[in-house]
């Protein structure tokens, strides 16, 4: 339980260094903390009621299925044809789109050149900290790759579930429609997407880097919670 301990802690400490705008790695260090009082509850052998107990294995099976629902948006969709293709939306940096949003447009590039007759949808717009709406920083990725397909622009859009809000305008709800977003965040899109209306709506995952990939889960797991709680999905 220490090295857990320990490991969480150092790992949220690489992960604050290496993000921008987001303050959810802090959750590594209450994890950390976490697996601390484990272990020195176990050191010490301090009694644990058995409503804790019951508490924390309840707290680890939820924890279990989330990742397997999350896993499941893992599942390759890029084959088929759709009416249209969604890109959300992610950080646009000055040098260009960050690693997340580069990993989707990569997979959008491959998609759209096999499917030169279906109509992309790019959507974000602009965070304080950008120099210009993600989603005009995508439509000229798209175009200074040589991607001739319809493209249709939603700018106005901060989060994920305003990507797929605002870019309802575009869209007739029967058509099929493809989500492109990175592998770990399409389960939650496509929850998100059904709620409002989508019919036909499936995924297409875009790669993510290993080594970020627990913080990744991690917070979409609390994103599900939080969606669910307030209604969303």
């Amino acid at each position: 339980m220490l090295i857990l301990s320990i490991l969480c802690i150092l790992y949220g400490l690489i992960i604050g260094l290496q993000t921008y705008g987001s303050t959810f790695y802090r959750m590594w260090y209450v994890v950390g903390f976490v697996f601390f009082c484990l272990y020195w509850i176990q050191v010490k052998q301090i009694y644990i009621p058995s409503i804790f107990k019951i508490l924390f294995f309840i707290a680890i099976s939820v924890a279990i299925f989330l990742f397997l629902l999350i896993l499941s948006g893992y599942r390759k969709s890029d084959l088929k044809s759709f009416d249209f293709v969604l890109i959300l939306g992610a950080q646009w940096k000055t040098n260009g789109p960050s690693k997340a949003l580069r990993y989707r447009l990569e997979k959008a590039v491959d998609y759209l050149s096999c499917h030169p007759d279906t109509i992309c949808i790019v959507t974000g717009g602009k965070g304080k900290d950008e120099p210009i709406e993600e989603a005009m920083g995508m439509k000229n990725y798209l175009e200074d790759r040589n991607i001739t397909n319809q493209i249709l622009v939603e700018s106005k859009s901060t989060s994920t579930l305003e990507n797929i809000v605002f870019s309802k305008q575009f869209v007739d709800l029967d058509a099929s429609i493809a989500i492109i977003t990175n592998d770990f965040h399409v389960y939650r899109a496509i929850r998100l997407a059904k709620k409002q209306g989508f019919k036909h709506v499936e995924g297409i995952p875009a790669g993510s880097h290993l080594f970020y990939a627990p913080n990744n889960i991690f917070r979409e797991m609390v994103g599900l919670v939080k969606e669910k709680i307030v209604g969303n999905i």
